[in-house]
């Protein structure tokens, strides 16, 4: 079933993304708007952020995901932003 609301949230997140990543939007089923917290550094030395519930969040990012509505096949963090307001302009 369409989903009104999911659809405009995407177009909002797809909004704020940059060239780089508008160029390889195409490559993703949809894009969503998700809260994330800090989970830690990786061996790399990078920063893990984790799927969250609202209450603990620490960033909103613009996700990109793989597959199709309830066949996910993994997604891609392509912008984070410090406010969910920040992610929605």
């Amino acid at each position: 079933m369409f989903d009104i609301r999911r659809a405009a949230l995407s177009l909002v997140a797809a909004k704020n993304l940059t060239t780089k990543e508008k160029i390889h939007i195409k490559d993703f089923a949809r894009i969503e708007i998700q809260p994330f917290r800090f989970g830690g550094y990786g061996l790399d030395g990078r920063e893990i952020l984790e799927p969250c519930d609202v209450e603990k969040v620490n960033t909103w990012a613009v996700c990109g995901y793989y597959g199709h509505y309830g066949n996910d096949h993994g997604f891609e963090i392509l912008e984070a932003f410090d406010t969910k307001g920040d992610a929605l302009r």
